[in-house]
């Protein structure tokens, strides 16, 4: 097996169409279509594996430190329209920060958030912040603007509906773009970055069902400040928080995992509002049409490949 490894999704695309790969990883989504519809090629899609997740910096300089603004931008975002728009439809809206199978039936504990912009429009006003003749709020002669990153591999599409759905209650959002890695560790700048919305597309590489709140949310981390719930500032319930990592970490069985880590996801998710989940998308695999995938995982750092057949090429 030759594997070549494209950082790009389209430069994956363009090398599975050209005849330079027979098949590709992680697609870009709106590929689905047009591959399906060339009997050249077929699409092969893996359950939801990867969420796309608005993370809110939340230290006491940005104006998402106020847990108002944070609200309001949770309730704010309209996730049908993301998977549709932005993903073609190859994926569910999102409400958790992994796949809901991992956490079993804790999953219950995690509340969907629809879009209320009355909500989200309610919840600014109550904080003080008046919507100015442009129509993006001020409070105290301060403007209500976010600067929004997105990790390399985001679609543009991704970063602008966010962009429009702030807007729609008064909040004026900045693209940063992030065209490489240096460019996106100077924008972090060790916990200390100029952002205030950071979009990524992390994935549930591990079995333990706590991975992804305590990697990027325990703190632990020293880069992990501006969305640690209980580093400095504390959010009301960052010390709750600490306990399930605890919890989490001491956990002998399954269910007490799946359960520290569905209330981790509640106090991210429903309470102090420092991560906004936008999809659960599926893992997109494109192929020649005499190749074929049986088993394609959620995670491609643990997809096997004992399923993969290639047939001769019909002549």
């Amino acid at each position: 097996m030759d594997i070549r490894f494209y950082p790009d999704p389209q430069t994956r695309l363009e090398a599975l169409k050209s005849g330079q790969a027979d098949l590709a990883i992680d697609l870009p989504a709106d590929a689905t279509k047009s591959l399906s519809n060339d009997p050249n090629f077929k699409v092969v899609k893996s359950k939801a594996g990867r969420n796309h997740l608005l993370y809110v910096n939340k230290l006491p300089e940005r104006v998402t430190s106020e847990p108002a603004v944070r609200e309001a931008v949770t309730y704010a975002i309209d996730r049908n329209a993301y998977v549709d728009v932005v993903l073609d439809g190859n994926a569910a809206p999102g409400r958790y920060m992994a796949p809901a199978s991992v956490l079993g039936s804790a999953a219950s504990q995690v509340a969907a958030i629809p879009r209320d912009l009355n909500r989200s429009r309610k919840v600014l006003d109550d904080a003080g912040w008046r919507a100015g003749s442009d129509g993006i709020r001020t409070k105290d002669g301060k403007r209500l603007s976010l600067k929004l990153l997105g990790q390399q591999e985001v679609p543009e599409s991704a970063l602008l509906l966010i962009q429009a759905n702030l807007k729609d209650v008064g909040i004026d959002v900045e693209i940063k773009k992030t065209p490489d890695v240096a460019t996106r560790n100077s924008l972090y700048a060790q916990g200390k970055g100029d952002f205030d919305l950071d979009l990524e597309p992390p994935n549930q590489n591990d079995g333990n069902p706590a991975f992804l709140p305590v990697l990027r949310m325990a703190k632990r981390s020293a880069t992990n400040v501006q969305f640690a719930p209980d580093a400095p500032p504390a959010t009301p319930n960052g010390p709750a928080f600490e306990a399930e990592v605890t919890k989490s970490d001491q956990a002998k069985t399954l269910p007490e995992v799946q359960a520290a880590a569905a209330t981790m996801m509640k106090i991210l998710i429903n309470q102090d509002y420092l991560v906004v989940p936008l999809a659960d998308a599926f893992r997109i695999y494109g192929m020649a049409k005499n190749v074929d995938l049986g088993d394609p995982h959620p995670s491609f750092t643990n997809q096997t490949w004992f399923s993969l057949t290639m047939s001769p090429p019909a002549r």
